[in-house]
């Protein structure tokens, strides 16, 4: 049997859940400032089918990923890859073995995520 209290109770969220997701979705508001920096938009493009690729790219093929430790990750919307960038635009690469994110050349970084 249900009592007026324990209705109340399971009406609310458990574990304040709604108060993390918005806690959760301030902390990872979109930074896109670091890829502005290295690809400008651009100003006028047309695109044809998701199978061919762009020779050039832009800062609307990228998908804002999130930030961890000072590297916002970005997902290449075609080639699933991703770009990491800090604040100052310095490339990194993520490294399974350390779990860390090691440094890259950004040349290096923007030929990898076209593949």
């Amino acid at each position: 049997m249900h009592t007026r209290e324990s209705v109340a109770r399971s009406a609310q969220p458990k574990n304040n859940a709604a108060q993390l997701i918005d806690a959760f979705r301030t902390a990872v508001a979109p930074n896109w400032t670091p890829l502005e920096k290295l690809l400008p938009p651009h100003q006028v493009r047309r695109r044809g089918p998701r199978r061919q690729r762009s020779t050039s790219l832009g800062c609307e093929d990228f998908m804002f990923m999130g930030t961890v430790v000072g590297v916002f990750l970005y997902k290449n919307r075609d080639t699933r890859a991703y770009l990491n960038l800090d604040a100052a635009g310095n490339a990194y690469r993520f490294n399974p073995d350390t779990s860390n994110y090691d440094p890259i050349p950004v040349a290096q970084a923007l030929q990898e995520v076209q593949r």
